[in-house]
């Protein structure tokens, strides 16, 4: 991909990421966000591969994955997984994620790509820049939106790239954080130049364990994109948004 093809390719990730989540909050704005997204399972066998090759991508950074029953867990109570970081007494960074036992091979995916997320952003591996990361911080940071924002969109990208429709889901979500267009627009240029060194990571890992990547790309492909143009307001007087805008979402 040359520099012209690669700042076409990364303005039309984060268009599409701004305007499904734009589109989220339209939706909840006028009542029409009833129903919580769910995510259609995916081929489990190619999912599982999938699932394995993220975990081992963890270890080499120093992060454990851990599969744990709900009723053993009381943090998975409330969520599908969650990651913990742990600063060694010499330094050295690692921690431990942990995934619902409970979720199928495409929710377990999907679940570890956010967490996998929350792991970047505290410890840098992929080189995502962490534009909303907070200084001085030294705890577990779950309950910080703009993280939970990046996570988010982290999954989003993954998933895109790994044809997992899971992006209503993560719009959805990523809108319920956002307070302002500003955050997401500080996390999206972030998200892209990182998650590309991650999927180049994961596929040198694919073929490490003897796996194609392309096994993979052939998930069956999202729905046709369907464009929404609005010439008024539509969101919520604090976005102050009176341009047309190209909505792009998933049916």
């Amino acid at each position: 991909m040359n520099e012209k093809e690669q700042m076409d390719d990364k303005e039309l990730f984060i268009t599409q990421l701004l305007n499904g989540v734009f589109f989220s909050l339209q939706k909840k704005y006028l009542n029409y966000d009833l129903d919580n997204p769910e995510i259609t399972e995916q081929d489990p066998a190619k999912m599982e591969i999938l699932y394995n090759t993220c975990v081992q991508v963890c270890l080499d950074h120093g992060v454990s994955v851990e599969l744990k029953d709900r009723k053993d867990d009381k943090r998975l109570e409330e969520v599908d997984g969650y990651f913990k970081p742990i600063t060694s007494q010499i330094g050295e960074h690692c921690g431990y994620i942990v995934i619902c036992k409970e979720l199928d091979n495409t929710k377990r995916v999907v679940t570890l790509f956010h967490e996998i997320g929350h792991a970047d952003l505290y410890y840098n591996f992929y080189g995502f820049v962490g534009a909303s990361k907070p200084k001085g911080h030294d705890l577990d940071r779950d309950g910080l939106d703009p993280d939970k924002q990046f996570a988010e969109s982290v999954a989003y990208a993954l998933g895109l790239e790994f044809k997992i429709p899971n992006e209503e889901k993560a719009f959805k979500y990523i809108s319920s954080y956002m307070k302002s267009t500003s955050e997401l627009l500080e996390i999206s240029d972030d998200v892209y130049e990182g998650k590309k060194n991650l999927i180049a990571e994961l596929k040198i890992k694919l073929d490490e364990l003897g796996y194609s990547d392309a096994l993979l790309k052939t998930q069956k492909p999202m729905q046709d994109a369907t464009v929404y143009i609005a010439t008024k307001r539509i969101f919520p007087p604090c976005f102050g948004i009176r341009r047309i805008l190209f909505i792009t979402t998933f049916s």
